[in-house]
């Protein structure tokens, strides 16, 4: 019994120490608003562009990553992970999916933001796996 609880107070103490540094990745809920934005933001860049952006939150962040080759067809969204996915128009969408992640940025990187040079480096982590480096458009975040 002993055992157990030293085990459980180790867990605690870990868990509790690495909680606000990591990026996590959330579900991200749409409405038909939010739906439009995206459609409109990703049919309006240019096909030869590589291109993320930021829709800002009220307490978080929806990242936006983003290589266009075709124009999006429509918007699926899987509840059961932390995926959106956009089915493009074209032959070639299914090797090209576009992932939309709702983010909330730890503290440390929001007091870390430079808005001069607007682009920044955010790895966005899974279930403790490192999925991806993306850039994000910082222009009109704000503290």
């Amino acid at each position: 019994m002993k055992k157990i609880l030293l085990i459980i107070s180790f867990i605690f103490i870990l868990t509790s120490c690495t909680s606000g540094r990591k990026t996590t990745v959330m579900e991200l809920n749409m409405n038909n608003e939010k739906y439009n934005e995206i459609l409109e933001f990703f049919n309006s860049i240019d096909e030869n562009e590589e291109i993320s952006g930021i829709i800002k939150g009220e307490e978080n962040y929806t990242l936006i990553f983003n290589n266009p080759k075709f124009k999006i067809d429509k918007v699926k969204v899987d509840y059961s992970s932390d995926l959106m996915k956009i089915n493009l128009q074209g032959e070639d969408s299914e090797k090209e999916p576009i992932k939309i992640y709702n983010i909330i940025l730890g503290d440390d990187y929001r007091k870390n933001i430079d808005t001069e040079s607007k682009n920044h480096s955010v790895v966005v982590e899974r279930s403790g796996k490192e999925i991806k480096t993306v850039i994000i458009d910082a222009l009109n975040m704000e503290d």
